[in-house]
């Protein structure tokens, strides 16, 4: 079992967070207690105001570890699939052999 987290960690389970509340620019900074994080919208307006104390952020990355379990059912026109894409704001990427 790992003791300690990684920046890359602790980061990674925080940008979780950033994506899905849609912010367009972040401020992180670290104090005794642990991190806050703000984030503001596209015109530069707060939107976002966190505070992690170092057992939170332990929770935090603990449950970014977790595996991700989400199952999709594809119809045959794929409106399903590019509903899910779009829900997560992501592409589908082809490639050709």
């Amino acid at each position: 079992m790992r003791n300690t987290f990684t920046y890359e960690g602790i980061l990674r389970a925080v940008g979780r967070v950033l994506d899905e509340s849609g912010v367009k620019s972040i401020s992180i900074h670290e104090d005794d207690d642990g991190l806050i994080i703000e984030g503001a919208n596209g015109a530069g307006e707060p939107q976002l105001h966190l505070r992690y104390r170092v057992e939170d952020i332990y929770d935090l990355v603990k449950r970014d570890e977790a595996p991700e379990i989400e199952t999709v059912s594809v119809s045959e026109d794929g409106a399903q699939l590019r509903h899910f894409l779009a829900e997560h704001r992501r592409e589908l990427i082809t490639a050709s052999r």
